[in-house]
Parts: structure tokens; sequence; C-alpha cells
């Protein structure tokens, strides 16, 4: 007998967190050639510490971005 499983997507809040939101909150705090601090990222997040936008900062420094 087959199984099926169904996913039900709700609305829920939205997720402050992770590569795609450091990206985005850096390209708006950068843009028009402006400069931020890694404790201004921090306080766009949900992250309760600092050091996973730390360690895509520092990634993104080794790539030359």
């Amino acid at each position: 007998m087959p199984i099926q499983l169904e996913l039900r997507v709700t609305a829920g809040e939205p997720i402050y967190r992770g590569n795609d939101h450091y990206w985005s909150v850096i390209r708006d705090l950068g843009k028009n050639k402006g400069c931020f601090t890694l404790q201004q990222i921090h306080q766009r997040c949900d992250d309760e510490g600092i050091g996973r936008v730390k360690e895509f900062l520092r990634r993104l420094i080794l790539a030359g971005i």
C-alpha cells in the first residue's frame, strides 16, 4: 500500500536570519556606497548570537566580495 504525504503551508512570520537575509541586509545598508558595521547587520536579524553573521562576512571577504 503506497503512502501519501500531504504538505500544507500556512502563512507565518518571516524569518530574519540566514545567508539570504544577511545578504539582503548588506545590500540595503550598502546601497549608494554606504558603509555598515557587523553590529548594524546583526540588529536586523533574529539570530541570538553574532557569530553566524560574522562567519558570513568572513566568507564574503575571503571570496573577494
